[in-house]
């Protein structure tokens, strides 16, 4: 889980597995969410990238369409591997 800086909206990502040339995950989605706390388990997560397929040792910028806004993400990897940064790219809300 990523709490971001100030809540804004998302429109794209980059998903960068550098240096994983033989364990990246094969794909991976993105929640994110609005909260004034920390979200437990009852928060209301929405899908804003859809599972997307992985390869190794790249960049992989992926469009998010316009929605939010929101202030916490969550990356998911199906079903494991490395991932060396996770950019969001957007707007300040």
């Amino acid at each position: 889980m990523i709490r971001l800086g100030v809540k804004g909206i998302v429109h794209g990502v980059d998903i960068d597995t550098s240096h994983f040339t033989g364990n990246y995950p094969p794909a991976a989605s993105i929640d994110a969410c609005l909260s004034d706390a920390e979200p437990g388990p009852d928060a209301e997560w929405r899908q804003i990238l859809a599972p997307a397929p992985l390869g190794p040792s790249a960049h992989h910028y992926l469009p998010v369409p316009p929605s939010g806004p929101f202030n916490y993400l969550r990356l998911h990897i199906y079903p494991d591997g490395g991932v060396s940064r996770l950019r969001i790219f957007g707007r300040l809300s």
